[in-house]
């Protein structure tokens, strides 16, 4: 059975962040760079972390396609991950610079 670090490929960094892309409308949002930054700067240093970058990979296509088609759901994942995610990464990077 392989891990899933193993199963990790590095992705192009403009396809990376599938939902927060779905849910801002486009891969050029200061956003998305801040996730794109913690998640080569912190996750792939770990094995948890590659374990979630894998997963992610695997399954965030089709639940950001599903995103992506309904305006109240962009919304909620907006306010309610997304935008929760980048102040926890933007608060980590500070502390660890």
């Amino acid at each position: 059975m392989a891990r899933y670090e193993d199963e990790y490929k590095e992705e192009p960094k403009d396809q990376a962040c599938f939902i927060a892309t779905a849910a801002l409308g486009t891969p050029a949002a200061v956003e998305i760079d801040i996730l794109r930054q913690f998640r080569d700067e912190v996750l792939r240093r770990s094995h948890a972390g590659r374990a979630f970058i894998a997963t992610y990979y695997k399954l965030s296509p089709p639940v950001a396609r599903f995103i992506a088609r309904h305006r109240s759901l962009r919304f909620l994942v907006r306010k309610c991950i997304i935008n929760p995610a980048v102040s926890l990464s933007r608060s980590y990077q500070q502390r660890h610079q």
